[in-house]
């Protein structure tokens, strides 16, 4: 893999279809992007994770679900695939020891240990989930606006969006 870490320090990575071919290695490109993305950047941070960062994956995920991409974009330095790997052989066991189900983040109040789940609690945490998209959309569209803005609209001092809405 030294080869794909020379080839995207000297040109980047591209696409990622064909740096395979152009980087000279034998692989797909699906395969050097998750090598990339999950072990070679150089700005992934290894090690053990802090209680603190453990209890934040635990509210994110109350939040977001199993949407590791979104969560592991809240914790610098930490892949995505690392956060689902702590979820899955840590955290979801804490919490099922706990008597709190993992899914809906609520205490379990069934004999035996078993989980149930009320329709209310998974309608409400269904949509927090779609309000939490909409809110990262929105986001996501206000930092494209500003690099996309005409310089009529710019001088103007508002939104690109906002303008293109109202109008």
């Amino acid at each position: 893999m030294k080869k794909l870490v020379e080839y995207i320090k000297k040109h980047g990575h591209g696409s990622w279809h064909s740096l395979p071919h152009l980087a000279g290695l034998a692989r797909c490109g699906k395969n050097c992007c998750l090598r990339w993305t999950n072990y070679l950047r150089p700005d992934i941070k290894r090690g053990p994770f802090s209680h603190e960062v453990e209890k934040l994956v635990i509210q994110l995920h109350g939040m977001l679900g199993n949407r590791w991409a979104a969560i592991a974009s809240q914790l610098l330095g930490r892949t995505d695939n690392e956060i689902k790997h702590l979820w899955n052989t840590h955290l979801k066991k804490c919490l099922l020891s706990m008597g709190i189900d993992p899914q809906t983040h609520e205490p379990s109040s069934a004999p035996n240990g078993l989980l149930v789940t009320s329709p209310t609690s998974l309608a409400a945490r269904h949509m927090a989930q779609w309000e939490s998209a909409r809110l990262e959309a929105e986001a996501h569209l206000s930092r494209e606006s500003q690099l996309l803005v005409p310089s009529s609209v710019e001088s103007s001092g508002t939104d690109y969006f906002l303008h293109i809405w109202n109008s």
